[in-house]
This record gives C-alpha cells, sequence and structure tokens, in this order.
C-alpha cells in the first residue's frame, strides 16, 4: 500500500503563542504518512517566524514545515499561496489556534478509502489555555456526509480545521470558477464555507464521529459583537451559490433565500433565549439588509423590545421553578 502524502495548511497571523501546540498537534499523528506544514504568514507583526524556525528544527525527523513570507493579504490569499506551494494528493486544514487528537489524520485516511472526497470531525471548544470548555463533542450527528449538498447548504456544520480534502476535489473546484483559485478571494468571512460547497457539489463527504479537533475560543477573538458580521457572511455565501449553481444542482431559484432565511431566522432566535438583545436587533438589520426579513423577524424583535426587567423578573422565576422542580 502506498505511503498516503499529506499537506497540511495552516495560515498564520500573529499566532506565535499558539503554533507551537498547533505543529505539535501534527507531528503527534499517528498515521503512516509524509506530512508537511505550509505556514502562510499574513504579515504576521510578532516573532512567527522565529516561533516556525525553531519548529521546524524540532520537529524535522517528522514533519516538513514549509514557511511562508507572505504581504498582508487576508486568510484567502494566504490559503491559495499555501495550497500552491504544496504538491501532496491530500491536503488538510488546521488553523494556527486549533489542535488536533493525535488519531485524527488516521481516522480520516480510512475514511477516504470508502470513496469520498472530504472527510471532517466531531469537534470540542477549549479555551486560550487549551481547557475544554463543552461537554463534549459537539456534533455527533453532523448531517454533512454522504451526499450532503442539501444539508451543507442550509447551514455550515463543518468545522475547516477538522477537514481533509483530495486535492483533485480541490483542483476542480477551483477549475470551475471564473477565478480558477481554491479560495475566491472576494470573500473576507465564510471563504472555507464557499469551498466546501463547491466540493459537496462534486464529491460525498465522510464524517468522523469522534471529537477528534479542538476550535480554540480566546479573547483576540471578536466573541458576540461579531457575530452579525460573520451571520451575514454565511448568508452571502448560501444566496451567491446558489445563484451561480443552483440550477445546475438542480436547486429551485429561491432556494438560496430560503436556507439563508432560515439560518438566520435560527440564530435570532437564539440570540433572543440568550437575551442578546443587542446583538439580536444587528441580527435583524442584516435579514433587512439581505431582503431575508419576514413576519418571524419583527414579532421577535417586537418581544426583544420589551422592557428589560420584564425579562429579568421571568428568567429569575423560571430559575426558581427549575431549582424547585428538581429537589
Amino acid at each position: 500500500m502506498t505511503t498516503p502524502e499529506i499537506s497540511v495548511i495552516m495560515p498564520a497571523w500573529n499566532r506565535a503563542g499558539y503554533l507551537p501546540l498547533a505543529i505539535q498537534s501534527v507531528a503527534e499523528q499517528t498515521v503512516a504518512a509524509r506530512l508537511e506544514v505550509v505556514v502562510a504568514d499574513d504579515a504576521s507583526t510578532d516573532d512567527t517566524a522565529e516561533v516556525v524556525r525553531k519548529l521546524t528544527d524540532r520537529w524535522r525527523e517528522r514533519l516538513r514545515i514549509t514557511y511562508l513570507a507572505l504581504p498582508k493579504g487576508g486568510v484567502c490569499a494566504a490559503r491559495n499561496a499555501a495550497l500552491a506551494a504544496s504538491r501532496t494528493p491530500l491536503v488538510a486544514f488546521l488553523d494556527s489556534d486549533d489542535v488536533w487528537e493525535p488519531t485524527k489524520l488516521e481516522a480520516q485516511v480510512a475514511l477516504l478509502a470508502t470513496d469520498v472526497g472530504v472527510v471532517h470531525t466531531n469537534f470540542r471548544y477549549v479555551d486560550a489555555a487549551g481547557r475544554f470548555t463543552d461537554g463534549g463533542g459537539q456534533r455527533p450527528n453532523n448531517p454533512a456526509r454522504g451526499a450532503c449538498l442539501p444539508a451543507l447548504l442550509a447551514e455550515d456544520t463543518v468545522v475547516f480545521s477538522s477537514v481533509l480534502m483530495r486535492r483533485e476535489v480541490i483542483d476542480r473546484a477551483a477549475k470551475d470558477e471564473p477565478h480558477g483559485l481554491p479560495f475566491d478571494p472576494a470573500w473576507v468571512c465564510g471563504e472555507d464555507y464557499d469551498l466546501l460547497l463547491r466540493a459537496a457539489r462534486l464529491t460525498g463527504f465522510g464524517y468522523a464521529a469522534d471529537a477528534l479537533a479542538r476550535y480554540r475560543v480566546h479573547p483576540e477573538q471578536t466573541g458576540m459583537a461579531n457575530l452579525p458580521r460573520v451571520f451575514k457572511y454565511h448568508c452571502q455565501v448560501q444566496l451567491d451559490f446558489n445563484t451561480r449553481w443552483g440550477a445546475a444542482c438542480g436547486f429551485p431559484p429561491q432556494r438560496g433565500q430560503d436556507a439563508a432565511r432560515e439560518f438566520l431566522f435560527g440564530r435570532a432566535e437564539s440570540l433572543f433565549w440568550q437575551r442578546e438583545v443587542d446583538v439580536l436587533q444587528q441580527v435583524c438589520r442584516v435579514a433587512d439588509d439581505l431582503q431575508l426579513s419576514d413576519a418571524r423577524f419583527t414579532h421577535l424583535l417586537r418581544r426583544a423590545n420589551r422592557p428589560r426587567w420584564m425579562y429579568r423578573v421571568k428568567d429569575t422565576l423560571d430559575s426558581l421553578y427549575q431549582r424547585l422542580a428538581s429537589r
């Protein structure tokens, strides 16, 4: 059996503090494969270059590490440059602040034998210090498996740091676009979702239900305040994909709008129950901007705009009732 060759695409921008653990998690993979890591440095101003140099020395027996010093161009440009600098038939993606469990690639290579072109895994959340912040794997029944384009168009349920793809799928997806690139430079956010949809048009997905990736949430990310922007790009990717490829995939013209509307309302409703009223209001404005708003958004916004003391009282009483009921 031929030994697999895998390139790990790792964009980085001021992630010197997290890179050692990310690369260590690649070096400690149990898979019998030749591994390379391509670090695409998006004009970091910290000591990322020096950290990568030291890691190259430390892991040279297990990994080939390539360092690309790039002008500031964003994550799309960084990932495209890293892909262009690699040649292996299998490609994995790992953000520089995330980590893998040791058996991740081994499990995924086995699943690739089932004639799928993309394999992703379950994951867990960790904080800046690497501590778990959840109760276990997040999506054991992830719908993004098999012929999953309809499910994936409804919502991006794939953590990109868990993805392993056949390069031929990436190349085909790029060839079919006017820009001819794996990642569309037009996307400031959502470029990974865009590629996944384009890949799901071409191939089936495999899924490892074990939580084999750790997704780090830390202060350098913008948190709750960034959600409306992230949700907007998610919806724009849905709309754009259906405009370009919906007819060829057998989807009706309104499929993208329906998917984006349902996704956005689900997020708005969740924010309501979390009592994140300010963020909810921004999400409703996103629905207006994208012409996705309907009566449900209006009703939800009306409820959210009630005096906040009413919800504080209600939540307090609900909490008290739950404590009494559990005795």
